[in-house]
């Protein structure tokens, strides 16, 4: 297998390209010329003036500030042609060989690099005292993508001024501007108005791969990212954390992420947990809504996400006033209380997702979603609908309660699932009269059997909750025979697969695809490359066989699922024989990013693929 992999890898021509690299390190004693590790600049203002179009610009771990204390202009300020690189130990000769998590690279708003604010949902709650020096640690105005920012921690910005854009984006304001940001962690960050780590305004930004945690606007929109003035934001793969909207009586919204009016968003494999929606205090004009997400934008696609434990005064996972798509995403252990104002209460309804039509042609079509004990001091805990149209289809709804209880209703209220697995399905509030099954085509109520729904805690709404079927789960391939699926779902597992091995294959309810097998990948380094571990299981019989190749565009292999490798350059197919099975490849060049799949074929010529499993040698 190692000769294998490595030969395979000369053949597909990986790329590596050559780059012009200036080098910063803060301690570094040479000739600060930025030529080398020894001669570093110590200053990343410095290498970012020095660098020309096309400059890589490598910075060893430590904490770098924009400016004096007290310059609260001062801005690390993003440039096209430009890549800024993270997490180096300041000894490496090539870029792969970093570790950002080993190396923490600090881009800082404040002198103190150790943060006080604690922990948690309510660390907001002692963070009012705090005064960074920076009111936006990075700036990205006016740039293509390749400005890029990749492998830092940017941490304390401030943005909480007097004027304009003070008000905004304590971490990284981008103003038309279009940057690339990866693997890059945003934390304690506060802005007063819009995005208290990140705030968009116009401008189409890429960001993949990163953290926010405990990040706040302290009187409006976007805990973590707002956008505005018509940007169009690409957030994928990125985890938000125990970020907070906090609304001080006037409206707020998005407890980690709010898209304004004309600004629509593509959010994909994206993980929420334990957002806060709030208010400051009782009273006001209305509460805070969209503990995860708030959605002011026709077009917004949100997909694969999985929403857990965040709360609001309505939508504690997810809240929209505009056309939206949802779909394969997890709805878990979220909550709403209705927040109580002049003469009422404001919100209380949808503790998963809630959706209203204030836009016109709002359509907010929900597919292939699991909706797990959500709950609502009022109505819909799983998914309350106002006057939407685009259909529920597809989806779980299990132990979501409201004030009625676990009724019908209470899993979700406004429309009518079809092809879903809905408890309580046609059991309706006391007093009113049982729903028609007809208005429900293909809905059912039965046990999904999840693999483990509270995890190994026995806490619903956090990290260890599995919703993946078991093999002898009633919603594999239960859905619609006519429904043709394609993508993936939220395990990255290819939809329209033959779960059950019969040769046909049927959409399943929910957000997770069931596989008879899987496949997982961990990378580690070894003398003159790295060590790449393959583990394939199964749940039935038959032989497996595993590809692996450059990450690619769905190819569908009708009944037994797709292929997302790129067929243009032939993959490396391994027959491995039958599960479970582990196969290595030790000292392989590294650098290069590549995906793998694995194949199982039953004795009765039935089969089906495994989930993708991205990596990065």
């Amino acid at each position: 297998m190692p000769l294998l992999l490595a030969a395979w890898l000369g053949l597909a021509g990986a790329p590596f390209l050559d780059a012009q690299v200036l080098y910063v390190k803060v301690d570094a004693s040479g000739a600060a010329n930025g030529t080398s590790w020894r001669d570093a600049f110590p200053s990343l203002q410095t290498a970012l003036a020095a660098a020309g179009a096309g400059s890589e610009i490598w910075v060893a771990r430590g904490l770098y500030l924009p400016g004096a204390a007290g310059q609260r202009d001062a801005s690390f300020a993003l440039r096209s042609g430009v890549a800024l690189y993270g997490g180096f130990a300041g000894v490496e000769t090539a870029r792969w060989q970093r570790d950002p998590e080993t190396n923490p690279t600090a881009l800082s708003g404040d002198l103190d690099q150790n943060d006080t604010f604690g922990s948690g949902a309510s660390w907001y709650l002692t963070a009012n005292g705090f005064g960074g020096n920076a009111y936006h640690v990075l700036t990205a105005n006016g740039v293509d993508a390749t400005a890029i920012c990749d492998g830092f921690v940017i941490q304390q910005g401030w943005a909480v001024g007097t004027t304009g854009w003070q008000w905004a984006g304590a971490g990284l304001l981008v103003q038309n501007g279009s940057p690339t940001l990866r693997a890059c962690r945003f934390t304690h960050c506060i802005s007063y108005w819009y995005g208290g780590a990140v705030h968009v305004a116009g401008g189409r930004p890429l960001l993949q791969d990163c953290r926010f945690v405990e990040t706040m606007v302290s009187d409006g929109k976007g805990g973590a990212i707002a956008a505005a003035n018509g940007a169009q934001p690409t957030i994928v793969d990125c985890e938000f954390r125990h970020c907070t909207s906090r609304g001080a009586g006037g409206w707020g919204a998005g407890g980690g992420v709010f898209l304004d009016q004309g600004s629509p968003g593509m959010v994909r494999g994206c993980r929420f947990v334990g957002n806060v929606g709030t208010q400051l205090m009782p009273g006001g004009v209305s509460g805070c809504f969209g503990g995860g997400l708030f959605n002011f934008a026709h077009g917004t696609v949100v997909e694969a996400c999985r929403f857990l434990g965040n709360t609001a005064h309505a939508g504690g996972g997810l809240f929209t006033i505009a056309s939206l798509t949802v779909r394969d995403c997890e709805f878990d252990g979220n909550r709403v209380q209705a927040h109580p104002i002049s003469g009422g209460s404001s919100g209380g309804y949808g503790g998963g997702l809630a959706a209203m039509s204030v836009l016109p042609g709002n359509a907010v079509p929900v597919e292939r979603c699991t909706f797990v004990a959500n709950t609502a001091s009022d109505g819909g805990g799983g998914a309350r609908f106002y006057d939407t149209t685009g259909a529920v289809t597809h989806c779980i709804f299990r132990g979501n309660s409201d004030s009625r209880g676990t009724v019908g209703v209470s899993q979700c209220a406004g429309q009518k699932p079809r092809w879903s697995c809905v408890q309580n399905l046609l059991l309706a509030p006391p007093g009113e009269p049982p729903p028609d099954p007809r208005e429900y085509p293909g809905s059912f109520d039965l046990d999904p059997l999840f693999a483990d729904a509270d995890g190994a805690n026995n806490v619903r709404g956090d990290d260890d909750d599995d919703l993946r079927l078991q093999p002898a789960s009633p919603c594999i391939d239960a859905g619609d025979p006519a429904r043709t699926a394609g993508g993936r779902d939220v395990g990255d597992v290819p939809r329209l697969i033959d779960g059950n091995l019969d040769l046909v294959a049927r959409l399943d309810p929910g957000a997770h695809e069931f596989t008879p097998v899987r496949l997982t990948v961990g990378v580690t380094s070894a003398a003159g490359g790295v060590r790449v571990e393959f583990r394939v299981l199964a749940s039935a019989a038959g032989t497996t066989v595993l590809v692996i190749g450059l990450p690619g565009t769905e190819t569908p292999l009708p009944p037994f699922g797709a292929l997302f490798l790129d067929l243009g350059v032939p993959p490396l197919v391994v027959a491995t024989g039958p599960p479970p099975v582990t196969l290595v490849a030790g000292s392989v060049p590294a650098g290069v990013g590549l995906a793998a799949q694995a194949f199982l074929l039953a004795p009765t010529g039935a089969g089906a693929l495994s989930n993708l499993a991205p990596f990065r040698l």
